[in-house]
C-alpha cells in the first residue's frame, strides 16, 4: 500500500456512498482486505429474484384490511407474472427504454398498454375484443386508490439504479440446475464426505451437464480401455434425445404460461 501511495501521490481515494443530506461520505479506511485503489464491486440482481422481492411488496398490502386497500391476490400474481414478462424482455436494452417499460406491469394491470411490450395480447386486439372482456382489469377512476397504493410499493424498483442492477444477460437458472443434477448422484440426505465417492458422484453431474451422456461416458469408457456395445450407445442417445426434447418442451411460452 505504502509503495502504491509513492508511486500515485495525485490518486484521489474512494469515499463511502454520500449521505442522505448530499454530504460527501467519510474516506474509505484500509481494513486490510480489498486494496483501496480497486473499485468497488458492483452487484447485480438476478431477474428470477428481482421479480420476487416485488411481488412480496405488493403481497404485503393484503396483510391490510378491506378499509385500507382493494388490492386482491388476483391482482399480486397478475402483477408479479406482468413484471416477470418484462423484465425479461427488457433488461438487455437501453436503459431509457427499461424504465419506460418498468411502467407496464401497473399500467397493464389498469387496462393501459401504452407501456407493454411482445408479451401483452391485449396490445394487439380490436377495441371490440377490449369491450368484450375486462374482467381481469381495474379501472384508474373507480379504483383510485389500489392504483395509489400500487404505484407507491412500485415506485423503489423503477428508479434507474433498480433497474441497473437488471440489466444484464445473467441469471441462476443454469446454477439452480446444476445443483439439482448434483442432487441426483450425491443426494443431500447421504454423506460421502469421507470418501472420493462425492468427488467422481459430482464430476460426472458436471460431465453429463456439459457434454450430454453419450460424449461423457463413451469418453470415460474410452479412456478406462472398455468397449461401448450397440445396446448402450442407443441407451446413451436415447437419454440424450429425451434432454434434448425436455429442454425444447421447458422454452415452449405455451408450457411457460402452464407452470
Amino acid at each position: 500500500m505504502k509503495s502504491f501511495k509513492k508511486k500515485n501521490p495525485d490518486y484521489v481515494w474512494p469515499r463511502a456512498p454520500p449521505k442522505k443530506n448530499g454530504t460527501l461520505g467519510p474516506k474509505l479506511r484500509d481494513t486490510g482486505k480489498l486494496p483501496l485503489h480497486l473499485p468497488m464491486p458492483k452487484f447485480l440482481a438476478d431477474p428470477t429474484h428481482r421479480t420476487k422481492v416485488v411481488a412480496k411488496k405488493v403481497f404485503s398490502l393484503l396483510s391490510l384490511s378491506k378499509k385500507e386497500t382493494e388490492v386482491s391476490k388476483a391482482d399480486c400474481l397478475r402483477l408479479k407474472k406482468y413484471g416477470g414478462y418484462m423484465l425479461k424482455q427488457n433488461r438487455r436494452r437501453e436503459m431509457s427504454i427499461f424504465e419506460n417499460a418498468a411502467k407496464a406491469p401497473l399500467e397493464h394491470l389498469f387496462d393501459n398498454h401504452q407501456f407493454c411490450g411482445p408479451w401483452c395480447k391485449r396490445k394487439s386486439q380490436t377495441q371490440e375484443q377490449k369491450q368484450r372482456s375486462q374482467q381481469y382489469y381495474r379501472c384508474k377512476s373507480k379504483n383510485s386508490r389500489l392504483y395509489t397504493q400500487l404505484q407507491e410499493a412500485l415506485a423503489e424498483f423503477q428508479t434507474p439504479e433498480r433497474l441497473e442492477e437488471s440489466a444484464h444477460p445473467f441469471d441462476t437458472q443454469t446454477n439452480e440446475a446444476m445443483n439439482t443434477a448434483v442432487a441426483k448422484y450425491a443426494p443431500k440426505h447421504k454423506t460421502y464426505v469421507t470418501s472420493t465417492s462425492l468427488k467422481n458422484r459430482v464430476n460426472i453431474a458436471v460431465g453429463v451437464q456439459v457434454w450430454g451422456y453419450e460424449k461423457f461416458w463413451v469418453s470415460v469408457f474410452d479412456f478406462l480401455g472398455i468397449s461401448v456395445t450397440n445396446k448402450m450407445l442407443q441407451y446413451l442417445t436415447s437419454q440424450d434425445r429425451s434432454r434434448f426434447k425436455l429442454q425444447q418442451r421447458k422454452k415452449d411460452p405455451t408450457q411457460k404460461l402452464k407452470r
